[in-house]
């Protein structure tokens, strides 16, 4: 939300480019010749919905305030850094620290991609548990419990065989479960819903006829407001802890995260007035989870929701978009 190698994904990128016509158009309009604004911004989304709202916003007031497009383009958050260091992608307005140690040094820090600067929202990866779980059994709350065989096995499933579940959302998202559960001992198994939407499927079944479920959710989220969840304390997190996360020797809880934004470092020259939307850009964990909590409980769309938020907080955004 392990760090997986993007570097096959961008030499296979790089080879399309020449040859596919999509990718051809991108390289011609990453020329460098003369600098000539972009008439499409592209910006990186992934597939949780906070993500989509932020952009989302932003190609909204690109288009009323500015009269530019922003394309909105889905992918998985490692490989959209190699893309946005090419130009292939102009930036990302969501990204969570915790799972990019490594992306920041090879890009950021060295002037491949700008860091854009905070989103604004504070965020932090957890276990879950319902609380209705805990009040039959305390100790389900702390990590120890499910080093016990017989606790652990109360989230069993017939795709776990005799260990407990704990249920993930996309695969391709930041995760250190498996290294948290090996090192920790715990009599866990990690498995993958598909995506926000069915992992918020299984809690909702689960919620309904009060079956037990371990999964990872995190704030900003609107689960965490629908439903009494309660946190599953793991081992404080620390620096000394994470800087093991590359060998695989994390055995601690996540580290809060300052979600930031990333950019392609000719944007601000591409298309300067863009540039200067999206570096202003920002939105509280309250004004996100309000967000999220439209989507999940008022049925309303992602792009309804983002249409909502820009048209009750004109205040906010018109610096965004000042000349």
């Amino acid at each position: 939300m392990h760090a997986r190698h993007p570097y096959g994904f961008a030499r296979a990128f790089a080879l399309g480019c020449a040859v596919a016509t999509l990718a051809s158009v991108a390289c011609s309009r990453r020329s460098d010749d003369a600098l000539p604004p972009l008439s499409v911004v592209r910006l990186a989304t992934q597939t949780w919905a906070a993500s989509k709202f932020d952009a989302t916003v932003a190609q909204i007031l690109a288009k009323n305030a500015l009269g530019a497009t922003i394309e909105l383009v889905e992918i998985d958050e490692y490989k959209q850094w190699p893309l946005i260091a090419s130009g292939e992608l102009d930036g990302c307005l969501e990204n969570w620290p915790s799972g990019h140690a490594e992306d920041r040094k090879t890009y950021i820090e060295t002037g491949r991609i700008e860091d854009g600067g905070p989103l604004g929202a504070a965020a932090k990866i957890g276990w879950y548990v319902p609380s209705y779980m805990v009040l039959g059994d305390p100790s389900l709350a702390a990590w120890g419990a499910y080093q016990d065989p017989k606790k652990a096995a109360l989230f069993r499933t017939p795709e776990t065989g005799e260990a407990g579940r704990i249920l993930l959302g996309d695969p391709t998202w930041v995760s250190f479960e498996n290294d948290i559960i090996r090192n920790l001992k715990l009599d866990l198994q990690v498995t993958y819903a598909g995506g926000e939407d069915p992992l918020l499927a299984e809690l909702d079944r689960a919620y309904a006829r009060r079956d037990p479920i371990l999964m990872q959710l995190w704030i900003p989220h609107a689960a965490l407001t629908k439903y009494d969840m309660t946190r599953v304390e793991l081992p404080p997190n620390t620096p000394a802890c994470y800087a093991k996360a590359m060998s695989g020797g994390v055995d601690c809880d996540y580290p809060s995260d300052a979600l930031f934004k990333t950019f392609w470092p000719d944007l601000s020259q591409r298309a300067p007035r863009v540039y200067k939307l999206l570096r202003a850009i920002s939105f509280t964990t309250r004004e996100q989870v309000e967000f999220l909590t439209a989507i999940s409980v008022n049925a309303k769309t992602i792009e309804q929701a983002s249409q909502d938020w820009v048209d009750a907080n004109s205040a906010t955004w018109t610096p965004w978009v000042a000349p």
